[in-house]
């Protein structure tokens, strides 16, 4: 079966929740270039970031940084960026060039989604390819997420992205925000699917993402072996070994077995990710897998104890880490003598 299908590599970029975006320039610059000759269609190289934690990563403070990353540019790879609406602020964005990545990720939280539309024409009158990133998508109602789409219409980016950022969904909840949104969305927008993985329905969900019947260009993110924040994301080389074998597509396995044995296995090695228990309860709470990581560095070890915690995290700051809000949420069970 042939399709209109792509794979968006997020390694750099999402990876780095797990190691602070700790890339150096010879690692960065290898992922990318063993990436794109395999053939994966969009390499994120990184994002946009106010904290710096060592001379050399992914997370950068200007786009003068990205250069010594892109220096082997293949031109049938598209190299993208992610840009956080809510630091945008920031952050000088120079016309898009021959200096520059050709894409820019613009991801927002529900309450913003109003004014990121608005910042993404800008972006894309300075030359750049944008992708709208709804994260925390199911937290919208059916009927928000229309109203969203809708003016996603009038901005016309490249993709528009439904987002697990808790990683709660089952294939059937994949299947009815995909048919809300294709409903809605104009035939030319294509549409990208990321994926967490804390109830272990990544790569499943994103097989039924691949399979939804739709003439328009579908975009499935992962990061090798699953590297990403809390739980991880879908693994690049089981959805690309799924793509070969399904949709005929030629992606080089042996190239992205050799990201993770010349650069990722010593992250692994230092640095965990992947299903636990911990990042499970934050999913089943439908809350950010933040908060589950920051209450376990305050000493919270029991699973009961970080359920009983997250049920006082009021509805509209579970999407987004709020320490505070944490704190006050376990000072709440602590006082709790039914606990």
């Amino acid at each position: 079966m042939n399709k209109n299908i792509s794979i968006l590599d997020c390694t750099l970029r999402d990876g780095g929740y797990v190691n602070n975006w700790e890339f150096d320039n010879r690692t960065a610059s290898g992922i990318i270039e063993e990436l794109q000759d395999a053939g994966i269609e969009f390499v994120e190289v990184g994002i946009l970031g106010l904290t710096k934690n060592a001379e050399e990563q992914v997370k950068f403070n200007d786009f003068s940084e990205i250069l010594p990353l892109l220096k082997k540019k293949n031109d049938k790879c598209v190299y993208t960026l992610m840009l956080t609406y809510s630091e945008k602020d920031s952050f000088q964005i120079p016309a898009c060039g021959e200096d520059t990545v050709q894409c820019i990720r613009l991801a927002f939280f529900k309450p913003e989604w109003k004014e990121a539309l608005k910042y993404a024409e800008g972006l894309k009158q300075k030359g750049y390819i944008v992708f709208l990133q709804a994260m925390a998508t199911p937290v919208y109602s059916d009927e928000e997420l229309e109203a969203l789409v809708k003016e996603v219409n009038d901005v016309d980016p490249y993709a528009f992205y439904i987002v697990d950022s808790f990683g709660v969904l089952y294939n059937r909840d994949v299947l009815h925000l995909v048919k809300v949104v294709d409903d809605i969305l104009a035939p030319g927008i294509a549409f990208g699917f990321h994926a967490h993985n804390n109830i272990q329905m990544a790569f499943s969900n994103s097989q039924v993402f691949a399979e939804y019947e739709t003439d328009r260009h579908l975009i499935i993110d992962a990061g090798i072996y699953g590297m990403g924040r809390g739980a991880g994301n879908l693994a690049t080389e089981l959805i690309a070994q799924y793509l070969n074998k399904n949709f005929g597509k030629q992606y080089d396995i042996g190239k992205i077995l050799n990201v993770f044995d010349a650069y990722i296995r010593r992250i692994f090695e230092t640095y965990y990710w992947g299903y636990s228990m911990e990042y499970f309860t934050t999913s089943s709470k439908n809350t950010n897998s933040a908060y589950g990581w920051y209450l376990n560095k305050k000493g919270i070890s029991k699973l009961k104890d970080l359920s009983g915690i997250l049920d006082y995290i009021p509805d509209e700051f579970r999407y987004t880490l709020m320490t505070k809000v944490a704190d006050e949420a376990m000072e709440k069970y602590g006082q709790d003598d039914n606990r």
